[in-house]
């Protein structure tokens, strides 16, 4: 399945995440340059079946205490396993997501 979703909300966010894989959402803001270099990178990605993710949902922000942005989550089965803070390259993403 091809996930063409950009931009998150947390209403969308709690049955979109898969529970059984590695995830990552990267959750970023207006106006950061980071982030702006990152959003293709995920789309990307996600044309090619990743279970990556991109937010700028504040709400998002607060579950995941989040306050230096972009910041990576991997998820596993759901739950946190590793956290990164600032740009990540393209091939540093598939890298922590498990090449397909």
């Amino acid at each position: 399945m091809i996930l063409l979703l950009l931009l998150l909300s947390v209403s969308s966010y709690d049955g979109i995440i898969p529970e059984t894989t590695i995830s990552a959402i990267v959750i970023g803001r207006t106006g950061c340059s980071a982030c702006v270099k990152m959003e293709p990178i995920v789309k990307e990605l996600q044309n090619e079946q990743y279970n990556i993710y991109y937010t700028k949902d504040n709400d998002i922000r607060k579950r995941y205490n989040i306050y230096a942005v972009p910041t990576t989550i991997i998820l596993e089965e759901g739950e946190e396993i590793n956290r990164i803070e600032g740009f990540l390259s393209r091939d540093k993403l598939i890298k922590l997501l498990g090449k397909k």
